[in-house]
């Protein structure tokens, strides 16, 4: 959903995640290009910038400028109430039930 259009930085994405997985730790970007480069093969500003997406999207946070990166624990609930959200919204507008019945009317 971040990176919907860039498998490259989909990679990325998925390469901090897993550093992080198994450094259990927080980590600082010097540390995080170390581990992900040894994983993929992309340049150090690709790699920039899907960490600076990550961090502002809320993937990643960092409690001050200079404190090392970690995983945040808000990004699912953040993201669970930003789809319960839009669900309500469509509900509300009456956008879902009109693609539920043409969807049951094409499935005939």
């Amino acid at each position: 959903m971040l990176f919907s259009h860039s498998v490259k930085k989909q990679g990325v994405a998925k390469a901090i995640i897993e550093a992080f997985a198994d450094e259990k730790r927080p980590m600082f970007l010097r540390e995080l290009q170390y581990k992900v480069l040894k994983r993929i093969k992309v340049s150090t500003q690709t790699l920039s910038d899907t960490y600076k997406a990550m961090v502002r999207s809320g993937m990643l946070e960092k409690k001050y400028r200079n404190d090392p990166t970690n995983i945040s624990r808000q990004f699912s609930s953040r993201l669970r109430d930003l789809a319960q959200y839009w669900e309500n919204y469509l509900a509300a507008k009456k956008l879902t039930s009109t693609r539920k019945q043409e969807q049951a009317s094409s499935a005939d």
